[in-house]
């Protein structure tokens, strides 16, 4: 939430991703790969929030992020 902001809108100024509304096989991959030590580019503050999460942690998590509206910000740029 620090990072991608509380609705998953991301920060363009930080360069953190937009969360919400992203496909959820999408983000269930790169989350357990993220966990997984398996992205190469995760940023490590992002690595020990969800190593010790359980699959089903990871799955509600992303379920609840691929449910979050589109931030408007980013929809502009279309």
């Amino acid at each position: 939430m620090k990072c991608h902001g509380p609705n998953g809108e991301g920060s363009e100024k930080d360069f953190y991703p937009v969360l919400a509304g992203q496909h959820y096989e999408y983000l269930l991959r790169q989350i357990r790969d993220i966990a997984a030590l398996k992205r190469r580019n995760a940023n490590p503050d992002m690595v020990k929030v969800v190593k010790g999460y359980s699959d089903a942690d990871l799955q509600a998590v992303v379920d609840y992020m691929s449910r979050l509206s589109w931030p408007a910000r980013s929809a502009k740029k279309g």
